[in-house]
């Protein structure tokens, strides 16, 4: 999704760690969290370690943030998904194929 530094943090991790809302809202605007080819369950699970890491540093403004604009994303890869289906670029089964077959 994003690079990371040598303690394995983002740009929006270290952000959230030190609860910079307005740098964390900034970088949610931005990209900082890339949907293009990724998986729903991957985006789940970055965004499960966002409101953990908000949760553990007591930053409940932004763990609402979060989990507000987790929906959306949800939304945006679901319409994306549509679309794909109806300009015929949507390929389940090669994907799956690759997958079996360790690509």
């Amino acid at each position: 999704f994003t690079s990371k530094d040598v303690d394995g943090y983002s740009p929006l991790m270290m952000a959230l760690r030190e609860g910079r809302n307005n740098v964390v809202v900034m970088l949610l605007d931005n990209g900082a969290i890339r949907t293009k080819g990724s998986c729903v369950s991957d985006v789940l699970h970055l965004f499960s370690q966002l409101v953990q890491l908000s949760a553990k540093q007591g930053h409940l403004s932004l763990m609402n943030e979060i989990i507000r604009r987790r929906e959306d994303y949800l939304v945006d890869m679901e319409l994306e998904t549509e679309r794909e289906k109806k300009s015929g670029l949507y390929k389940p089964d090669k994907i799956a194929n690759e997958s079996a077959d360790g690509v």
